[in-house]
């Protein structure tokens, strides 16, 4: 990942001196974390994922924070977290089989993730830093496709996916995640759809 910047966000890849604002805004926040990392977490629980977030190489994929241009303040953070050949996904089980991950490790697909701090809700930061985070995957790292799994009760996070396109389909698993009993469904984007939409009068 590099720095990417946009109108009003810099997102720039993480530091260690990120780690107390992001685990209070991301991981200790009630509203927050039970999306993105199932429940709040203790600092000395997630310091060794950070740690791959700080150490994570250039020019793959991976996490960046996002951060104010106007204030530098540390908004969240957001990632392209890839889908690897042998994980298990035995919790996913799209209503068209032909969006679940594909198995070839020649083929770079991807979830998207982020976590925004709550008072920076309702500003339009993560549909921004979530265009320029989609175009760098599909324009400059190679991703083939786009897949993101949600819950189906988070209602900002599928906002967030239609905003930047992508189709939301059901996933048929009655109960994907253990900390949620509610079922899920799955964000798809591929590179061909990114790119019809991003030539298109509508989008310019």
């Amino acid at each position: 990942m590099r720095v990417l910047e946009t109108g009003r966000l810099v997102l720039r890849p993480f530091a260690w001196t990120d780690f107390a604002a992001f685990h209070a805004l991301a991981y200790a926040d009630p509203a927050v974390a039970p999306w993105w990392t199932g429940r709040v977490r203790p600092a000395d629980e997630v310091r060794r994922g950070f740690a791959r977030k700080v150490a994570q190489p250039p020019g793959a994929p991976g996490w960046l924070a996002i951060t104010r241009r106007d204030t530098g303040a540390l908004a969240g953070g957001m990632g392209l977290q890839r889908w690897l050949p042998d994980e298990d996904t035995s919790w996913l089980l799209p209503e068209d089989p032909a969006d679940a991950p594909s198995r070839d490790p020649a083929v770079l697909e991807v979830e998207l993730a982020y976590a925004l701090g709550r008072t920076h809700w309702g500003h339009g930061y993560a549909t921004e830093a979530g265009h320029a985070v989609v175009a760098y995957a599909f324009g400059e790292l190679g991703v083939a496709r786009i897949l993101s799994p949600i819950n189906s009760a988070n209602a900002r996070s599928i906002r967030l996916a239609q905003r930047l396109g992508c189709r939301i389909r059901r996933n048929l698993h009655p109960r994907p995640s253990p900390f949620h009993a509610t079922p899920g469904v799955l964000a798809v984007l591929t590179r061909a759809e990114w790119a019809a939409a991003s030539d298109s009068p509508a989008s310019g």
